[in-house]
């Protein structure tokens, strides 16, 4: 075998194909008095936004393949669950995160873990209500309802998004 025959075998190309998306994932509780420890919802299917699934799913229509498919509803019980979130942000999936089941010192260092994720991965959070919140991975941007970017301050103290206006 000589020089040339021996590079062109050390040459090999495979050619990857794009992942298929993923299935709609529900975990359901039965309610209040359910003994399980999260209630997740997530949405991967392509609907217009005028015919949203359900209450806790959010469908964007989106106008090309590498847009936004699908927005993630958490609903955290305890601190623990904050693997769920980090593990869906870190997928650049923006996470809606609802912590009214949440004693208020628990909510707060869940609050403070998201602004630092956030912080971290070059995105933002942003408090929805009270005790609900949107975090947005860096490839997105969050409109207000007349279409202007809606201001997200990370530089206070994240602890401070429970602190009533």
């Amino acid at each position: 075998m000589d020089f040339h025959e021996e590079k062109s075998q050390q040459r090999s190309v495979r050619e990857v194909s794009e992942p298929a998306p993923r299935a709609a994932v529900r975990q359901q509780s039965a309610g209040p008095a359910s003994t399980g420890p999260l209630h997740v919802v997530t949405s991967a299917e392509n609907k217009p936004a005028s015919r949203a699934v359900n209450t806790k799913t959010t469908a964007v229509n989106d106008e090309s393949e590498d847009e936004l498919r699908r927005i993630t509803t958490i609903h955290p019980r305890s601190y623990n669950d904050a693997k769920i979130i980090g593990e869906s942000f870190r997928e650049s999936i923006p996470v809606i995160m609802n912590v009214t089941d949440m004693g208020e010192s628990e909510a707060k260092r869940l609050v403070d873990f998201s602004a630092g994720l956030a912080f971290a991965l070059h995105g933002s959070i942003e408090r929805v209500t009270d005790k609900v919140f949107l975090l947005t991975p860096a490839n997105l941007e969050v409109l207000g309802a007349e279409g202007a970017e809606v201001p997200v301050a990370l530089d206070s103290e994240p602890s401070h998004l429970f602190d009533q206006d």
